[in-house]
């Protein structure tokens, strides 16, 4: 049996209520029990990534993230706005293409009466479905006080209206047996629907030993002068609370001075007046009450276990949970006599009636005196708490979906993509253009096309986005060129590889016109936008900094329309050494990360130091950054055969003079883009030293001008020894880079800090000893295969090189063949190894 859980209850403002926590707790309880059933989740794209991502984090151990489904709409649906009241049936005929194309036995929605305010989304099949459609039912508060509750109109006609969709569901879980009874006597559903799950408290609810200096720190942070009567509810007129005060300002004098009265519960300023007020009228004194706040759980455990007394004082619930926490925590507990507590509470004499304050002052005063009542209080706390598991919970649960399915009458049948397809589309059709508009129709059928799970046709999306405006043949633009070139000769079964771009202000777009222009690889469609789909690849290749924040918009889009998102990181260097790099480049790379770690669902380094570094980087910004709780962070190595770079031709006009000067003598060689933290200035300071000490050698520098390097750049251009023994190579091809390599003695790496470190494998490839700065990247590239050097000064690279001709003269220079290099394609191969995809061809 395949059963799908709707938890749109846990991205709405219910998340931060009892709701929430039932969600979350039933699903959990149901899928540790669902042994032989296959679980998935179903979440709204209407709410943001950040909500999306706080939900997934509760069953990352639970779920794998492949079976959690967001379904896509437009909106916005909420119905307080009759503004929306097309986009609220369009996105109810989304959700319905979405649980098709999912195809489950079961759909357990884990609320009902949401929508109004937010964009909760719920609907029931309008006909007999083989799909079994299940509820929660809660309460039925609002109808039962519809003059408390149900004053607008409006809110009146929408509850009304839920509740006649009620029978349309097959079956309705109630979480009490007064829960059940209240659905049955107020609708129109079938009472042999209906299903008495009931509840429990979560397994952090327990007694525990709490010491005496725990005790003196969290009663000094809640501010909690004595011992204390607790009690926990919002400020509401069904919970009593001004009823409590009453009673409390009712107990004997004594009383009153040894035990304050603790309200925990979050609380508005103007609530808190107002109590206090009520307080004031019973001749209480601020003192005498207690305002905590919010209490996170763990704190919640540590004052039910300190609490002298715990008093549950509502008129009505629909299962009563604070009461039930507090049992099982070994607190006395009394509380109301109406609804579900009796349920909840099992011995009448601890209840009193809710509406009768000298009741509920006696048995407070009771449980304060008469120390035989108070430990039977205890004892029963504990004996009537043992009654209640979410295992018991979820099993009751699971039963009423197994029956429902085995009983079902109407035949299962295949969903077919484009005949579920077109039945949404027909009836989006039906809605008029008073209530859709031109933009809504076109959100609406991008976010139908999403649900279409089934009969979409995978893509790897392949950004190059950078490489659609400009190939600066070397660097980062040389990998992704390379696994760009080495991607479209694989098949992926099952996954088309499309390379897509996005430019600031825009969307996601096949790059069609490049790939024509490029490979010659044509498609008629032209760079028409991509539209994302559950199951889809979008890997970030090129380095698109530049584009966020803005990008996180489209990734976010992405993921939940299903799209599972990589992003390559070749380096984290402006965020560890932003003194090496522009103002722009340092501050965009915050915002950059921040984006990746929460709105992708993994990261792939092109080295493990740069892995390393990632996940130290976010484990120290954990606070500041919200992160996808299923984020991955994994590595690759990078190819190095320029054959297969689509590499660059050509030789400069000198290129004959160049390489009979540089054959004269030994000719040490550096490549890469001159930036301050490649250590250019050392080196050349340091063959300043060598050539005044009389050593006949060449330095060789090739590479293009980077930021913030004027200064050297003068300095190498007017150097005594330029073109004679100090020869800089600016924007030279591929092709005359490999006869550089072939004529040099040894390549010096004296980076202060690398993503991976290429030039150190296309050294290995000639054959060419390295002397290298000792960082860990060039360690876990190079291993021992380099001679290696530390300090930041001149003389520490003299000492390296001196070292090095010592060695060259005695023939036992460290050579550098042993190191391992991958082709692209390998480099290739290893990346989408990295990746949900299945085995390449």
């Amino acid at each position: 049996m395949h059963i799908l859980i709707d938890l749109q209850s846990c991205q709405t403002e219910s998340r931060l209520r009892g709701i929430g926590r039932y969600s979350l707790m039933l699903a959990k309880s149901i899928i540790n029990n669902a042994s032989g059933h296959k679980i998935s989740l179903l979440l709204s794209g209407l709410y943001s990534n950040d909500l999306t991502n706080t939900v997934k984090k509760e069953f990352i151990d639970l779920v794998s993230e492949k079976n959690i489904y967001t379904f896509s709409a437009y909106g916005p649906t909420a119905q307080v706005d009759h503004g929306n009241k097309g986009r609220t049936r369009a996105a109810e005929i989304c959700r319905k293409l979405a649980i098709a194309n999912i195809n489950p036995d079961v759909v357990c929605n884990m609320g009902f009466t949401e929508g109004y305010h937010g964009d909760y989304i719920v609907s029931y099949p309008d006909s007999p479905s083989s799909i079994r459609h299940f509820t929660i039912i809660y309460d039925l508060i609002p109808f039962i006080y519809p003059d408390r509750y149900l004053t607008s109109v409006d809110y009146k006609k929408f509850y009304i209206r839920l509740l006649d969709e009620l029978p349309k569901a097959d079956g309705l879980l109630a979480i009490s047996e007064s829960a059940a009874s209240e659905v049955k006597a107020h609708t129109k559903v079938d009472h042999s629907k209906v299903t008495n799950i009931s509840s429990a408290s979560s397994s952090n609810f327990k007694v525990v030993n709490v010491s005496e200096e725990s005790r003196k720190a969290l009663w000094k942070k809640y501010h909690i002068p004595s011992e204390f009567i607790m009690t926990i509810g919002i400020v509401e007129s069904r919970k009593n609370i001004e009823a409590l005060i009453q009673a409390y300002s009712s107990l004997p004098a004594e009383l009153k001075e040894k035990y304050v009265l603790l309200l925990a519960c979050q609380i508005k300023p103007h609530d808190k007046e107002h109590l206090l007020g009520i307080a004031e009228k019973y001749d209480l004194s601020e003192h005498h009450i207690v305002f905590t706040g919010f209490i996170p759980d763990d704190d919640l455990v540590g004052l039910y276990n300190t609490c002298k007394l715990f008093v549950f004082p509502s008129i009505h619930e629909g299962f009563g949970l604070p009461p039930l926490e507090a049992m099982s925590s070994g607190a006395a507990t009394i509380a109301s006599n109406t609804s579900s507590l009796p349920e909840v509470m099992g011995w009448p004499e601890s209840m009193f009636d809710p509406r009768d304050v000298g009741d509920m002052t006696r048995l407070m005063k009771r449980a304060l005196t008469d120390s035989k009542f108070y430990h039977a209080l205890r004892e029963n706390a504990l004996r009537q708490a043992k009654k209640f598991s979410w295992d018991k919970t979820a099993r009751i649960a699971l039963q009423a979906f197994e029956k429902s399915v085995s009983n079902c009458q109407v035949e299962r049948q295949q969903v077919t993509p484009e005949n579920a397809y077109q039945q949404a589309l027909a009836s989006v059709r039906e809605l008029s253009n008073e209530e859709l508009n031109e933009v809504d129709r076109l959100g609406i059928a991008w976010a139908m096309a999403r649900n279409c799970y089934q009969g979409h046709h995978k893509e790897l999306l392949v950004d190059i986005s950078v490489l659609v405006e400009v190939d600066a043949a070397t660097g980062i633009q040389r990998v992704v060129r390379s696994v760009l070139s080495n991607l479209l000769q694989l098949e992926i079964p099952g996954y088309r590889i499309r390379p897509v771009y996005c430019t600031f202000g825009g969307v996601f777009r096949y790059a069609n016109t490049f790939i024509a222009e490029r490979f010659g690889i044509n498609n008629e469609e032209g760079d028409v936008p991509v539209l994302f789909a559950k199951d889809d690849i979008l890997l970030g290749l090129d380095l698109t900094a530049h584009l966020f924040p803005f990008l996180a918009r489209q990734l976010e889009d992405a993921r939940k329309a299903g799209a599972r998102v990589y992003y390559v990181v070749y380096d984290i260097i402006p965020l560890l050494n932003p003194q090496w790099c522009s103002e722009g480049i340092q501050a965009a790379f915050p915002v950059w990360l921040e984006s990746l770690a929460g709105y992708t669902d993994g990261l792939v380094c092109i080295s493990k130091s740069v892995a390393n570094e990632v996940k130290q980087w976010l484990f120290e910004h954990a606070d500041e950054y919200t992160i996808n709780p299923y984020l991955e962070i994994k590595h690759f190595h990078l190819g190095a055969d320029l054959s297969s770079s689509l590499p660059s031709t050509g030789r400069p006009s000198d290129s004959d003079e160049v390489l009979s000067k540089i054959r004269k003598r030994k000719t040490f060689l550096m490549v890469s883009t001159i930036e301050p933290r490649k250590g250019h200035a050392q080196v050349l300071a340091a063959f300043d030293n060598l050539w005044e000490l009389g050593v006949d050698c060449n330095l060789v520098i090739v590479g293009k001008k980077g930021w913030d390097i004027d200064a050297l750049i003068n300095k190498i251009t007017s150097h005594h020894q330029l073109n004679e023994k100090l020869f800089w190579l600016n924007g030279i091809s591929d092709e005359f880079l490999s006869e550089i390599y072939a004529n040099a003695h040894a390549l010096i790496v004296a980076s202060l800090a690398e993503g991976f470190g290429l030039p150190v494998i296309e050294a290995a490839q000639n054959g060419l000893p390295i002397i290298s700065r000792d960082i860990p990247v060039l360690r876990e590239v190079a291993a021992d295969n380099a001679l290696y050097f530390r300090g930041d000064e001149p003389e520490d690279i003299v000492v390296a090189i001196q070292e090095w001709m010592k060695m060259d003269k005695n023939g036992t220079t460290i050579q550098s063949t042993a190191i391992p290099w991958l082709t692209w394609k390998e480099s290739t191969l290893q990346l989408l190894e990295q990746l949900p995809i299945a085995k390449l061809k």
